[in-house]
């Protein structure tokens, strides 16, 4: 109580400083054991403290180091998706490229062109309405 003015149970350093300026005369053994009292108090709590910090810190590392290898896992996904996205447009050329020269053998070899891909029919049509049943399809082809 001599050192702790506001009676919250807890001594600040600036409580402490005070309360030491106060005090004049030699000390008697009560004061001494409150003052020692108040020491052992005031370490135990700080190095809870300081064990507090260093679980948090271990803790924090282990988040960063998952982060780290979410990080790199998402780069390696993002690089593979690219070389992926590369791989379709090469493919999507090539096949292009194929059918222009199947287009054009058809055409060199047969003098027919080719027809246009049909869509797909709709529920209730028939798709051989617009041609007789009779009529392949090449004979269908070479009039269009």
């Amino acid at each position: 109580r001599v050192i702790d003015h506001d009676n919250s149970g807890t001594v600040t350093p600036y409580e402490i400083m005070e309360g030491l300026k106060r005090v004049k005369g030699n000390a008697h053994g009560k004061d001494m054991a409150m003052l020692t009292g108040i020491v052992h108090r005031t370490s135990a709590r700080i190095e809870r403290l300081g064990e507090r910090v260093e679980a948090l810190t271990g803790r924090a590392g282990l988040l960063l180091d998952r982060m780290d290898s979410m990080l790199g896992a998402t780069t390696q996904e993002i690089a593979y998706r690219e070389v992926l996205k590369e791989q379709r447009k090469e493919e999507y050329n090539r096949a292009q490229r194929r059918k222009v020269l199947v287009d054009r053998l058809v055409v060199g070899r047969t003098g027919m062109r080719v027809a246009p891909p049909r869509r797909a029919p709709l529920m209730d049509t028939d798709v051989t309405a617009d041609r007789p049943p009779s009529q392949s399809r090449a004979a269908w082809t070479s009039e269009g």
